[in-house]
């Protein structure tokens, strides 16, 4: 867990400097949790996993009331995998880039639509007598679209509720189906 949060310092440094040259309008720490939804295609079974996120989102502003929103979050992903009489909770963890377009219909409430791509900073070893766990071989990229809902209830604070639909494989014969993602934030 302690490595989950120093990636996340690390990740919001970088992005927080990186971003103060562009003409980001805002930009915001986000915390959360979300879900991993998997399908095996072969003869195992899977059970979805819930797991933590924190990271940060830029919005640049397009053109009032739209804006691109743009980020780096460290997402923990984990689900189970059920193989030859061996079982396997895997746990592991991806940068990934949320780039989506943000409408705000007000001052308070808006949606988003676009991609998220996520690349694979670790993950557990697993041997179980000698041999590699099933789903051990976690891909080292995953990607989807994703689409939400954006709520801002002060000043600074607010939520953002969304489903992201995965379109690649997260292991040899598993299918990252997406899941549901749930982030607080905080506008600095």
């Amino acid at each position: 867990m302690k490595i989950f949060w120093l990636h996340s310092l690390l990740l919001s440094s970088i992005f927080f400097w990186a971003n103060s040259a562009a003409a980001t309008t805002d930009r915001a720490a986000v915390a959360g949790v979300l879900t991993t939804d998997v399908e095996a295609t072969g003869s195992a079974s899977t059970n979805s996993g819930s797991g933590l996120s924190s990271g940060v989102l830029g919005y640049i502003e397009l053109s009032s009331p739209t804006y691109l929103r743009v980020g780096a979050v460290l997402a923990e992903r984990k689900f189970e995998l059920d193989s030859n009489g061996l079982s396997n909770e895997l746990r592991s963890f991806y940068l990934e880039a949320p780039i989506s377009y943000l409408h705000m219909f007000n001052e308070k409430i808006g949606w988003f639509a676009g991609g998220r791509l996520g690349i694979k900073l670790n993950e557990e070893d697993c041997t179980f007598n000698g041999q590699s766990c099933p789903g051990s071989d976690l891909n080292t990229l995953i990607y989807g679209v994703e689409a939400g809902a954006h709520f801002l209830f002060g000043p600074r604070f607010g939520l953002e509720a969304s489903y992201l639909l995965g379109l690649s494989e997260i292991a040899s014969d598993v299918d990252f189906r997406g899941g549901l993602i749930f982030n607080g934030f905080y506008i600095f």
